[in-house]
């Protein structure tokens, strides 16, 4: 496991908190490390809800996620998964989730090569 700070984005960000899941076998993942929880800055005005949130809700979670992670079967481990937590307005929740795409093919997505 690692913890991954994104201090290139300067912006405010509403999905503060993220992990990504790699299959340690795959050369894209951090030198086997098979999950990565990753940090984003949020504007100053939003610092105390959105700290407020994640220790409520979103880091509770979070342990969850990783515990189902750490027991799932084999074939759920090998592909690549991602889980996003957005704080809305009003300080609420919300979970996004990527199911099972490999993470190679996300990112050949995210190029628009695909």
């Amino acid at each position: 496991m690692a913890f991954g700070w994104v201090d290139w984005d300067k912006t405010g960000r509403d999905d503060p908190l993220s992990a990504d899941w790699y299959d340690a076998r795959d050369e894209s993942s951090f030198g086997g490390v098979a999950l990565v929880v990753w940090i984003r800055p949020v504007t100053r005005e939003k610092q105390a809800s959105v700290a407020s949130a994640l220790r409520k809700t979103a880091l509770p979670d979070l342990a969850q996620w990783v515990a189902n992670a750490l027991s799932a079967p084999p074939t759920w481990q090998q592909i690549g998964h991602e889980r996003r937590w957005r704080v809305e307005p009003g300080g609420a929740v919300r979970i996004l989730e990527d199911h099972g795409v490999h993470i190679r093919d996300r990112e050949i997505l995210r190029r628009g090569a695909w």
